[in-house]
């Protein structure tokens, strides 16, 4: 096994700085399409999940969900 030298170690720093400088200024918002569905653990999984009042109970029913 080799060890890095002091070199490689600078410039991967530098990378890794500048590749979260970029992730830091990059747009913060993804434009998403579909249907929003609400879970609670007061939910009820014979409603129809598209509100808070009418949320569903648990995670078995949005992995059915289409």
């Amino acid at each position: 096994m080799e060890i890095a030298n002091c070199d490689f170690l600078q410039t991967l720093e530098e990378l890794s700085e500048k590749r979260k400088q970029k992730i830091r200024t990059s747009a913060d918002c993804i434009d998403c399409q579909g249907e929003i569905y609400y879970v609670s653990n007061t939910g009820d999984d014979t409603s129809d999940g598209k509100t808070p009042l009418t949320a569903w109970k648990t995670l078995k029913k949005v992995s059915s969900a289409r």
